[in-house]
Formats: structure tokens, C-alpha cells, sequence
């Protein structure tokens, strides 16, 4: 029975693949990235989304992902429409992106909650191995066991919450989860 657990989510990760890679070209690691971004995703959540959806997510967060420096914190919070991204959900999306540490899902998670919104899809992928140039652009996608010093461990957060109409509460939230984020940093540098 396992198996054909295993079996089943792998085939579903290959759609997705083979989706993600008709929208555009990818540099050949971009298969790697949505491997391993819904690794730890179980069967039956995958198996309750449309392959489209997921698709789109993952090309979505990899687009936010691309690039980024060193220390930088990215969050990116909107409510994407088939006109202008592609794709639609009935929710907000609450894509992150920074540096792993401890404490990122459960604080990111609370904040949410706090200001009222309901978590209604996560994916949470700690412990990506991610190498980049000096530009902070992606240039590829390491095997989560590898252990090269260039590599950077990266954590990515994405979410559907409660559908949010206005933009300055879109903003709100975003600042709201920025300033999380740093929190977060400040405490895991103090923890020593």
C-alpha cells in the first residue's frame, strides 16, 4: 500500500512538472524545485487540488524565489486573476520566501490568525538547499542530503487564506508579516 501512496504522489508531481514546464522555459533544476517543494505535501491534499493549480503555485513561488540576497526576507501577498498571472483561486495567496530558521511557520501561522484570516492550503518546504550568485539569482537546486558551503538552506511558505478584497489590508498584512519575519531573525540570532 505504501508503493502505491509513493507511486500516486510521484505521478501527481510529474503533471505537475510536465504543466509547470509548458508555461514557459525553466533552467533544467526547475523540475528539482517542484520535486521538492511538494515532497512533504500528503497524497490527500495534492489529490484534492486541480494539477492546474498546483502548477501554477509552485511557477509562481519560484518566481518570487528566483532571486533574492542574502538576509533579504520577500513576502508577496495577492489575489491572482486569470488576466493578469494566469490563474485564479477563490483566496488570497501568501507566498514567503527567506533564510531557514526555526519558528517561521508556527509565527508566520499565528500572525495570520491574529489578524483574522483562515489558513485554508499550506505548503511549507524548510531545509531547501538553494546555491546563488552573487546577484542572489538561482542557479541551482541541491539535493536536500548535499552539503556544499556555497549552498544556502532556505525555507518557502505559501498559503491560501481567507479572500482579501482591500488593498490597503493587503499591505497591512504584508508589513504585518514582514515585521514577523524580522522578529524572527532577531530572536534565532539572539538564542545563543
Amino acid at each position: 500500500m505504501n508503493n502505491l501512496i509513493d507511486r500516486t504522489h510521484q505521478d501527481i508531481l510529474e503533471k505537475i512538472v510536465a504543466l509547470a514546464k509548458i508555461a514557459r522555459e525553466q533552467p533544467p533544476f526547475f523540475s528539482a524545485f517542484i520535486q521538492q517543494y511538494y515532497a512533504h505535501t500528503d497524497l490527500e491534499t495534492l489529490k484534492s487540488r486541480s494539477i492546474e493549480n498546483l502548477a501554477a503555485a509552485v511557477v509562481s513561488h519560484w518566481d518570487l524565489a528566483y532571486q533574492r540576497l542574502p538576509d533579504q526576507n520577500k513576502v508577496n501577498i495577492f489575489n491572482p486573476s486569470l488576466e493578469k498571472e494566469g490563474w485564479e483561486t477563490k483566496y488570497t495567496v501568501v507566498q514567503l520566501i527567506t533564510e531557514d530558521k526555526p519558528f517561521l511557520v508556527d509565527s508566520t501561522r499565528m500572525e495570520i490568525n491574529r489578524q483574522g484570516f483562515n489558513i485554508f492550503f499550506s505548503v511549507n518546504i524548510g531545509d531547501i538547499k538553494l546555491r546563488r550568485n552573487s546577484e542572489g539569482k538561482l542557479i541551482e537546486v541541491l539535493a536536500s542530503n548535499a552539503a556544499l558551503p556555497e549552498s544556502q538552506v532556505e525555507a518557502l511558505i505559501y498559503m491560501e487564506i481567507d479572500k482579501i478584497s482591500d488593498p490597503e489590508a493587503l499591505k497591512k498584512l504584508t508589513h504585518k508579516l514582514e515585521k514577523v519575519l524580522e522578529q524572527v531573525s532577531v530572536v534565532v540570532k539572539d538564542w545563543p
